[in-house]
């Protein structure tokens, strides 16, 4: 999830957000990642913003019979990639450091294209989207997926923890586009996909479930605090409120949370 200017990536880099990444794709696995794939044997995925390799090694370990490529700004974590795909036996897998607005390959080049959780972090997407279209064959498809962060909604609802979600996307808006979930249809269309379909997948939790899902959303969460302080001066006693407050929903009473993700597909 990079964009070419490593500001923008509000999570950071290195072995700990690694292994937060690793967690994340095992958390999604089969509810998301690999939802609905359908992909070919002895064709090529180029995987954008690939990141520390963990999606493609979900992939890898899925389809052994194709042949992945992954791109990334960071040098960073494509040396992490690197160590974790090999610790996994893929050898399938060649990674390049570059821009996903200039992607280094020539026209009609891979029959498949796989991103998730990158265009958040990306203010103009048109660009990314148009290489995108550029280097995918005739006919081939174009798999994308985005949380739409303005509907990570809980029940019971309270105020802290409004005011940590409006900074969350305050902090995001400053950065990226943490609304782009649900435009991805339009502007694929716009590019000129063809069969494009964006299916918002809904996502609600309780008792253990919810647990898990509160787990998973503090170890991106929590870590945002200090930013949202520091870009946007908000209030640090009020937001540690929101986030004591979304880590203790699991122990309330009938309590539930939930998110939509998008799944776009679109073929040139």
């Amino acid at each position: 999830m990079n964009e070419s200017k490593k500001a923008a990536y509000i999570h950071g880099y290195g072995f700990e957000e690694k292994e937060r990444l690793v967690q994340q794709a095992y958390y999604w696995k089969d509810s998301l990642i690999l939802k609905n794939l359908d992909l070919d044997n002895d064709k090529t995925l180029l995987k954008i913003g690939c990141g520390v390799g963990a999606v493609l090694g979900i992939l890898g370990q899925e389809y052994p019979g194709l042949n992945f490529v992954g791109i990334d700004v960071e040098p960073l974590q494509l040396q992490l990639a690197d160590d974790y795909l090999k610790g996994l036996g893929l050898r399938n897998v060649n990674l390049h450091q570059g821009d996903i607005n200039k992607l280094p390959w020539n026209d009609n080049h891979f029959d498949y294209v796989y991103g998730i959780w990158i265009l958040e972090h990306i203010k103009d997407p048109i660009l990314p989207l148009s290489e995108v279209y550029r280097v995918l064959k005739p006919g081939g498809k174009f798999i994308l997926t985005e949380t739409d962060l303005k509907t990570l909604l809980v029940y019971p609802e309270h105020p802290d923890f409004d005011y940590l979600k409006e900074g969350l996307w305050a902090l995001l808006a400053r950065n990226g586009n943490p609304y782009i979930a649900r435009r991805m249809g339009e502007q694929l269309q716009e590019i000129g996909f063809k069969n494009v379909t964006n299916e918002p997948l809904g996502f609600n939790f309780w008792h253990q479930e919810l647990q898990e899902f509160v787990d998973y959303v503090t170890k991106w969460l929590a870590p945002t605090i200090p930013q949202m302080v520091e870009q946007l001066s908000l209030e640090p006693i009020k937001l540690k409120s929101g986030l004591d407050y979304w880590q203790n929903l699991p122990n309330i009473p009938s309590s539930v949370g939930g998110i939509i993700i998008y799944r776009c597909l679109g073929r040139k």
